[in-house]
């Protein structure tokens, strides 16, 4: 492992919140498979860069001891459901999980990729729904009546439910429902028609007064256009219908999108990702102005507080070593800002709508914006 990555792990495990970091192990392992790896001082050549970065690091955090001791990772506002139980009708049906693992999978790191604080959601542990605004449901096929509740009862009061094909059509039993008899047809008021033959790898969606190319997957399975306003669709109906639901909205989709995202990665699914959220009243707090994403390469950003001080984790991606990033208006409350690893004051721009700075990093590709 070479130093740049370690500390990146180091540093990005700081910033998602973690208090603890363990390392595993000092020395090279000396039992089976994993015998002659994963020592900080090990046989691999990189020992001397490891150690000296580990030096560097170590210094940072005890300087910082309070100010990292405090930090606090921005509140998520979007959730992503993960449901165990789609996943077990899945491996029951197919002998695998993979469809529900990679549909979960391909949500998660678009947004991730956007640098948009997410909240994976265990379908068992839905009291955290009342702090989200925005909720997507990947594959999950599976629904209990309390499941169904809690999501109804998100929806009405203020959320956005993203729901993929035939979602909730099977209970925890295994019994299929007909697509009249899901949650989604009794909260919205309109329900698909039905499985359609799959017969294009790539359907246009109308959002924003955009055009939205997103892959799909498995089957169509077009929603009936009774109410709600159709943002893409064929002969056999819409394939994305947006209903609103007391003081919320559903967001229906005829297949499924994140798993082909996964496969074959497009800047129009994370850009579909981001249009949701805009719409649902959350705008971005920090903003990659450039370099922009490609397919194996893209600026990852944290953020949060620590009493009251901004915290700004970025992290560079292998061959660019500036980055511009946008801030929403009063982000940062005083200044200077200054860089953690390097020590070095960052100037803040302000213009009447947001603030901006252009940032450098050292050899790790990491800067720490902090306020002073």
């Amino acid at each position: 492992v070479d130093a740049r990555s370690q500390q990146r792990w180091v540093w990005n495990g700081i910033a998602c919140g973690a208090d603890t970091i363990l390392f595993w192990c000092w020395r090279d392992e000396v039992f089976g498979r994993e015998s002659g790896g994963f020592g900080i001082s090990g046989y691999d050549g990189l020992a001397e860069e490891r150690l000296a970065a580990m030096k560097m690091s170590s210094r940072i955090i005890e300087e910082n001891r309070e100010l990292l001791d405090r930090y606090e990772p921005a509140k998520p506002e979007v959730g992503v459901m993960f449901s165990p139980q789609s996943y077990y009708l899945n491996w029951a049906q197919e002998g695998n999980a993979n469809r529900c693992m990679n549909g979960l999978l391909g949500y998660v790191r678009g947004l991730a990729r956007q640098s948009i604080p997410y909240l994976v959601v265990e379908e068992e542990h839905l009291d955290v729904l009342s702090d989200l605004k925005v909720l997507f449901l990947p594959r999950m096929i599976v629904s209990s009546p309390p499941m169904e509740d809690a999501l109804a009862e998100f929806v009405r009061n203020g959320g956005t439910l993203i729901c993929e094909s035939e979602c909730g059509a099977f209970s925890p039993e295994g019994l299929y429902r007909y697509p009249e008899d899901r949650f989604t047809a009794r909260l919205s008021g309109t329900s698909e028609v039905g499985r359609r033959n799959l017969n294009v790898s790539f359907i246009k969606a109308h959002i924003g007064g955009e055009e939205i190319t997103l892959g799909v997957t498995q089957w169509l399975t077009p929603w009936r256009k009774e109410r709600g306003k159709v943002l893409s669709e064929n002969e056999d109906g819409a394939l994305i219908l947006e209903v609103p639901v007391g003081k919320g909205k559903m967001i229906l989709c005829g297949s499924y999108f994140g798993d082909p995202y996964l496969k074959n990665w497009t800047p129009s699914f994370e850009r579909f990702l981001s249009m949701i959220i805009r719409d649902a009243g959350l705008q971005p707090e920090v903003e990659v102005v450039s370099p922009k994403p490609s397919r194996d390469s893209f600026v990852y950003v944290k953020w949060g507080e620590s009493e009251g001080r901004k915290m700004v984790f970025v992290f560079f991606p292998q061959s660019h070593n500036q980055v511009h990033l946008r801030f929403k208006k009063g982000f940062f409350t005083s200044t200077p800002i200054r860089d953690l690893i390097s020590g070095e004051k960052v100037d803040i721009k302000e213009t009447d709508q947001e603030q901006e700075c252009i940032v450098e990093a050292l050899d790790w590709g990491i800067c720490i914006l902090v306020e002073e």
